[in-house]
């Protein structure tokens, strides 16, 4: 079947009516848990093929984390299909009042290339447990990936539930021009603008998760070495290339000699040699990324024109750069002084908000001074990245960085329809109604206050 005929299916199916309740839901997203166990070793070879990642990188950043948020939606379904009572005001006469998700009807899934797997079947898990019926488009860059999610979901899942569309620009086109109930993308800041243009002619709610410049702050207080590690090790994990990295860092100008240098003794340890780095280390996904980021090295820089890999390189630069104006997803890591933190706050305001922001400190009052007043869809103090992991956290931008949420029970509900509900119970309520009269007036003020 095609994207059309699937789309058709699904439709149809949504208006006879033909619910999907907790107990198919619950198969369905068991049955998506069974299909990735089983395929567990095709799955890191497709990632292998299109982005080189390791066997190991290939689990704890796609496959388990997928496999771990399919458990948290089993665990928890029962709990989040129930109807959710709420208190009722005494105005309302002892009625009952509650809140019910129900599935929104079809979602479309449009995946990026650089976590090919993970982005894909991540809202494909909440959009399930929701009880929606899903179409996703995959990447045409990750091809070996594409392919195999084609080949995994539309060989196991009846396509009235789910289905991978070809991961052509022309069918992700003629997707966009379907009516859906949800769009959920994932991807760069320009073409989410243009989806969601196009999601506004048809009034479709649509979740942009997209990415931006994520700044790393490393305060006095706290510790070189670890810092260094901690944000190296974000920068090295898929080379750079994910929407949360840390784009840049932030630090007092005499400490920026020391933490170069710790950068660069880590890399030297984890980055064993040629060969470990040949089999472990992501390579950049297709040539058009790889010259976009030859720009910016040495000429001198090391890289590797054949496979496609560009060893870390961080270097000092400055707020009007030319690397300080893009999002770089890539293993280059500019660093920029700073005198007066306070500055630096103000200087965030005029910044368009980060997917995250990274904070290394010890002192508790820079803590409470970043809560408070830097804005990002997250906030990590001394780690970076491993916010993802926590099915209890909701993941999603602000602003430029996009709008909306997942993963979790915040997934859950971008999936579903909050309806509200109200019965009356009790007696016959009728001072809100007419004839109107400066008795009831006086008794509505009494009650409603």
């Amino acid at each position: 079947m095609n994207a059309k005929n699937v789309y058709q299916l699904q439709r149809e199916k949504i208006l006879k009516n033909a619910f999907i309740d907790k107990k198919l839901r619950k198969e369905n997203i068991e049955k998506l848990y069974s299909i990735i166990v089983q395929n567990e070793s095709k799955i890191k070879e497709a990632l292998s093929l299109d982005l080189n990642k390791s066997s190991l990188e290939s689990y704890f950043s796609e496959i388990g984390l997928v496999l771990k948020e399919i458990k948290f939606n089993i665990k928890n379904l029962n709990k989040w299909t129930k109807p959710f009572h709420v208190s009722t005001p005494s105005h309302l006469a002892l009625g009952k009042s509650e809140i019910q998700y129900e599935p929104l009807g079809q979602v479309l899934i449009i995946s990026p290339w650089n976590y090919p797997f993970y982005l894909s079947l991540m809202p494909l898990v909440s959009a399930l447990a929701a009880g929606n019926r899903v179409i996703i488009k995959p990447s045409e860059f990750s091809v070996h990936t594409s392919q195999l999610l084609q080949e995994l979901i539309n060989n196991n899942f009846d396509p009235q539930y789910a289905f991978v569309a070809d991961s052509s620009l022309e069918v992700a086109q003629e997707l966009l021009d379907y009516k859906f109930d949800l769009i959920h993308f994932t991807g760069s800041t320009t073409v989410g603008k243009i989806i969601a243009k196009k999601a506004s002619e048809t009034l479709t709610p649509i979740t942009l998760e997209l990415g931006g410049k994520c700044h790393c702050v490393v305060d006095k207080s706290q510790d070189i070495i670890y810092s260094a590690q901690k944000i190296m090790a974000g920068k090295l994990l898929n080379a750079g290339q994910t929407c949360i990295a840390p784009d840049y860092v932030l630090i007092d100008k005499n400490r920026i000699n020391a933490f170069k240098a710790a950068c660069y003794v880590y890399l030297e340890n984890v980055l064993q040699n040629e060969e470990y780095i040949k089999g472990n280390y992501p390579k950049i996904i297709n040539q058009k990324h790889f010259e976009r980021l030859k720009k910016y090295l040495p000429k001198d820089h090391k890289i590797n024109e054949k496979t496609l890999q560009i060893m870390p390189y961080i270097f000092e630069t400055s707020w009007n750069d030319l690397i300080m104006q893009e999002e770089i997803f890539g293993p280059l890591l500019p660093i920029i002084p700073y005198d007066n933190l306070d500055d630096l706050l103000v200087k965030f305001k005029s910044l368009p908000k980060p997917l995250a922001a990274y904070l290394f400190t010890k002192d508790k009052k820079i803590i409470k001074l970043f809560k408070e007043q830097v804005t990002s869809g997250a906030l990590v103090i001394n780690d970076t990245i491993m916010h993802i992991a926590n099915s209890n956290l909701p993941f999603g931008g602000v602003g430029d960085s996009g709008y909306g949420r997942s993963h979790g029970f915040e997934g859950f509900k971008a999936m579903s329809n909050p309806k509200a509900i109200y019965q009356r119970k009790g007696f016959n309520f009728k001072l809100n109604e007419h004839p109107y009269s400066k008795k009831k007036e006086f008794w509505i003020k009494k009650i409603i206050k």
